[in-house]
């Protein structure tokens, strides 16, 4: 029977925790209406954000499950799941078991069939006089079925009338609308089914060019314009694949979409579409592409083209896509090399050239790229250039790149890329690590001299947390605790160093975490108030160990004394009993 598959632990196991709350929550709101009920099945709707229809039922033994909203369509056991579960099993403590409503939708299926075949026609066409889906349905249905052939208007007309919202759709209609968009689309695939692939494709490049339109009308927010994207996009292939169509006109038509669609189901058109397409439909979208690429102007370091860009970063990837098919490097080099604005573009062609093996010409790249924005070095491009220098053997100028990109960015991070790069190189670490400590110093005295300057007096003094996270790094705590004593660190550090000298010299831990009691306690909310009170039974803990032990009450009294106003803090002071 369907209910002994509805156990709690069971639909906690499906549904997980929070969809087990809400699911119980929807149930006690009786927002869970059943419309059909046996030992087998059940079929219901469920008021959510919007009305979702849930059907669960026993085959086998096993529990199958559907919903119609966003996550049960991707399978999962959503929360309107669990609030039907709820309402049949009976165990949520706070309603009673579902019963079987007093009319079915079976008794209504055999109230129906006894209607004359006239009154049941008036009956659905009346209903379709104030439901748009059910009309455009039968709309649909008749013009698929037509002597003459399918009329493409009506599956038009019925797609865009779907797509292209009288007003702007807010957030909880969104689904809605998505929903019966895709009841005319499948209106376009029972058309495909019946063998007509070319009026698919001219229904679905209807619809494409409907939802291009549709920018700001819909919140979409879930996705969903992008959803009928894609499906439309799927069906224009399929259609596609099983149409006579003429391939040069296609690839022509196929390229100027990729050009011009809003969305994605023309994106990466060329592999999407190449074995429909064949040589001569490729020969075609590569004529029309070029012609296209021709006006598009170089742009040299530094240059802008900010007015195009849209139109340059499409057609560039229509180009990139056509040259990777030839497998020639400098085609590829050629197409990337329009544009050299910025320092990755001279690393996506080093990039190519290294991947074909190419590895002069990849430095040689890389090199240009360096050179045309020394002012300001992509580390990215420097190392990639270092990598190609250690792989020809020359250390010397791969160190110079790697100290190059220390000093124009000194701290742990570039400090552990010059440790990499000395030991590719097998260099002396200890006088480059030296090097780096003097220069990270004297960057610090240089950084203090300005603050103290007048006109920087509004900047927090450096403090020595790059050093003290590099002696951290290279396992001398010792050396970061002398940094952070001689010139200061962050507060995270402080606490990485508290911990670590908690041990050997609790004395030195204690007054570190007092004043990240304070800090926690000046952000004024009760979780902070929690983690401070964690805190302080850590500093008991240390307290107890020093010889002679501090007075871990007289520390609680100072801090009563001092935040004597914040009651919620002196609640969680008094609970820990203190």
């Amino acid at each position: 029977m369907l209910t002994d598959l509805l156990s709690r632990s069971r639909i906690r196991a499906l549904g997980g925790s929070r969809s087990l709350e809400a699911g119980q929550d929807y149930a006690a709101a009786g927002a869970v209406r059943v419309t059909n009920l046996d030992d087998h099945q059940v079929s219901a709707t469920v008021q959510g954000t919007r009305r979702y229809t849930v059907a669960l039922a026993e085959e086998s033994g096993e529990l199958i499950y559907e919903c119609s909203c966003p996550m049960g369509e991707q399978g999962q056991f959503c929360k309107h799941c669990v609030a039907v579960a709820v309402e049949v099993g009976g165990w949520s403590g706070r309603r009673s078991k579902a019963s079987k409503p007093a009319v079915t939708t079976e008794e209504v299926r055999e109230h129906l069939m006894a209607y004359r075949k006239q009154a049941l026609v008036d009956l659905v066409l009346e209903q379709a006089e104030e439901d748009d889906r059910l009309r455009d349905r039968l709309l649909m249905a008749v013009a698929g079925g037509l002597p003459g052939g399918p009329d493409l208007e009506t599956f038009k007309t019925a797609l865009r009338d779907a797509i292209e919202p009288d007003a702007f759709v807010p957030y909880r209609e969104s689904y809605d609308w998505f929903r019966g968009v895709e009841a005319a689309i499948a209106g376009a695939e029972e058309l495909l089914a019946q063998g007509h692939a070319e009026a698919v494709i001219d229904v679905c490049e209807s619809g494409l060019e409907a939802l291009d339109g549709v920018g700001g009308s819909i919140d979409d927010s879930d996705g969903n314009v992008g959803a009928v994207a894609r499906r439309l996009g799927d069906l224009h292939l399929l259609a596609c694949r099983r149409a006579s169509v003429d391939v040069t006109e296609l690839g022509c038509r196929l390229m100027k979409l990729e050009m011009t669609s809003e969305h994605e189901a023309f994106y990466d058109g060329l592999d999407r579409y190449a074995s429909v397409l064949g040589k001569p439909g490729i020969d075609a979208y590569r004529r029309a592409a070029e012609g296209h690429w021709a006006k598009v102007p170089a742009l040299a370091p530094g240059e802008d083209d900010a007015a195009g860009f849209h139109d340059r970063y499409r057609i560039t990837r229509i180009m990139e896509a056509l040259a990777r098919r030839s497998g020639k490097p400098d085609e590829l080099v050629g197409v990337l090399s329009r544009d050299l604005s910025r320092p990755d573009r001279f690393l996506e062609i080093a990039k190519v050239y290294g991947d074909a093996g190419q590895h002069d010409e990849a430095l040689d790249w890389a090199r240009r790229g360096i050179a045309s924005f020394a002012g300001r070095p992509d580390w990215q491009l420097q190392e990639f250039a270092a990598g190609e220098l250690h792989r020809r053997g020359d250390h010397d100028e791969a160190m110079q790149l790697a100290w190059a990109q220390f000093e124009a960015s000194a701290g742990l991070t570039t400090y552990e890329r010059l440790f990499q790069h000395a030991t590719e190189a097998r260099a002396d670490w200890t006088e480059w690590s030296n090097r780096a400590l003097r220069f990270l110093r004297q960057e610090i005295d240089r950084q203090t001299e300005a603050r103290d300057r007048e006109r920087y007096r509004w900047e927090p003094r450096p403090d020595h947390s790059r050093l003290v996270e590099i002696f951290l790094w290279r396992k001398e705590p010792e050396f970061a605790w002398e940094e952070a004593q001689k010139g200061g660190c962050n507060a995270p550090l402080w606490m990485r160093l508290a911990e670590l000298r908690e041990g050997a010299h609790p004395g030195d831990a204690i007054p570190i975490y007092q004043q990240a009691v304070e800090r926690l306690i000046g952000q004024k909310h009760n979780q902070a108030y929690g983690e401070a009170v964690d805190l302080m039974k850590r500093i008991a803990s240390v307290m107890a160990r020093l010889s002679p032990p501090e007075d871990f009450g007289v520390y609680v009294s100072e801090v009563r004394a001092r935040h004597r106003p914040k009651r919620n803090l002196m609640a969680l002071l008094q609970r820990a009993g203190w």
